[in-house]
Parts: structure tokens; C-alpha cells; sequence
């Protein structure tokens, strides 16, 4: 789920939506709710990986009240799942200074690829979970960096079988 999905069950209204298709599209998420996720985790090949539409900031996290003792990328993931809407609606509605919001730093739906880029080198210290996130839209190709992969580049991506070359670009193989 990203900032233009969460628009239509969350009590916000801060990006495009199709007005015409409101109520629609609303129970479409809201009856199928289990098959939406806002992020997912794993391990593959003792590797920890995070997905989500945007990454996942530790200085945001601790910026919400709800995820403030949260130490890792997962436990954001777990703690986020059981938030009710208004306190979901409040901690997903950060919209950071880099795409023209109001506040420090962008939520797991609206952060994009400048800000990990200046955070994710400080953030979760502690732990060795590698991101996996997109909206950013690049044409140029994707970002990979040492803790993160940024694939939003009109192609799609799949994890090679071995993740465990020095060279993280090579764990990502366009399809």
C-alpha cells in the first residue's frame, strides 16, 4: 500500500484521487483489506529484507507516538498493522520537507529516495535489515545503496536465488 491507496480508506486527502471511482475503490480495499499490506519482511538467505511503497525512517518512526519504541524496520511493520485509523491516518500523513510537506520526515508511504538517501545511513543502526522501496519514480534506472534498493524505474526487479555478493547490485536482476 502507498500514499495512493491509503487516501481512499484513511481519513486524508493529500494526493490525487478518482472522485468518480471514490466509493468503489474504498470497498475495494476495505473488503479485501487482508491482501493489502503496508509493508512486508523476510529473510532470504539469512539477509533481512523490508518492502514498502517508500522507505521506512527510523527519525519518522520515532517521530509517532504509537512507533516510538519501535528498533527496527520490522517492528514498524508489526506495530503499524495494529494502529486504529485515526492514529494510522495521523503517523501515515507525514509528508517530509523533500516533497514539499510540513514536516521532517516523510511516513513509510511518502518518503522518497533523497530522504533515505540522507537518512538511512543513521537510521537502525542496531540492526542489518536491508529496504527494498520504490516511489520515486526514476527513469534513469534504480538506486541500490548499501542498506537499501530503490526500484521505482518502470522495470520490474526479482531477487537473485544467492543475495550474498559483496556487490548488492547484484542481488536484484531486472525481469
Amino acid at each position: 500500500l502507498g500514499n495512493h491507496d491509503t487516501e481512499y480508506f484513511l481519513d486524508t486527502s493529500a494526493c490525487r484521487q478518482y472522485f468518480n471511482y471514490m466509493m468503489t475503490i474504498a470497498d475495494l480495499f476495505t473488503q479485501n483489506g487482508d491482501m493489502f499490506k503496508l509493508g512486508y519482511y523476510c529473510t532470504i538467505n539469512g539477509q533481512d529484507f523490508t518492502f514498502s511503497h517508500s522507505c521506512i525512517l527510523e527519525k519518522w518512526a520515532k517521530s509517532v507516538p504509537e512507533l516510538s519504541e519501535c528498533n527496527t524496520p520490522q517492528e514498524v511493520i508489526d506495530r503499524i498493522s495494529q494502529l486504529k485509523s485515526n492514529q494510522l491516518t495521523l503517523a501515515l500523513n507525514k509528508i517530509g520537507f523533500d516533497r514539499y510537506g510540513h514536516d521532517a520526515y516523510g511516513s513509510m508511504i511518502w518518503a522518497d529516495v533523497k530522504e533515505a538517501i540522507k537518512c538511512l545511513c543513521d537510521d537502525w543502526l542496531e540492526t542489518v535489515t536491508f529496504q527494498v522501496f520504490g516511489h520515486s519514480e526514476r527513469k534513469d534506472g534504480p538506486i541500490i545503496r548499501e542498506m537499501f534498493a530503490m526500484l521505482d524505474c518502470h522495470h520490474a526487479f526479482r531477487i537473485r536465488e544467492d543475495c550474498t555478493d559483496d556487490n548488492i547490485s547484484n542481488w536484484f536482476e531486472q525481469i
